[in-house]
């Protein structure tokens, strides 16, 4: 499984993408995923239950 994540991200390895600040993504009051990024979230884990 950690290889195949190495192939699919290398690139982003070795140039990463600074991303967001905690606010641009999470709704503070309720500390809670805000919908983009909660999808995101979602995404991420179905790619990873590829390799389960």
């Amino acid at each position: 499984m950690a290889l195949e994540l190495y192939k699919r991200y290398e690139i982003r390895i070795v140039s990463p993408d600074p991303g967001k600040p905690f606010w641009e993504l999470y709704d503070a009051k309720k500390i809670a995923p805000r919908k983009e990024w909660l999808e995101t979230i979602n995404e991420t884990m179905r790619e990873i239950a590829q390799y389960i």
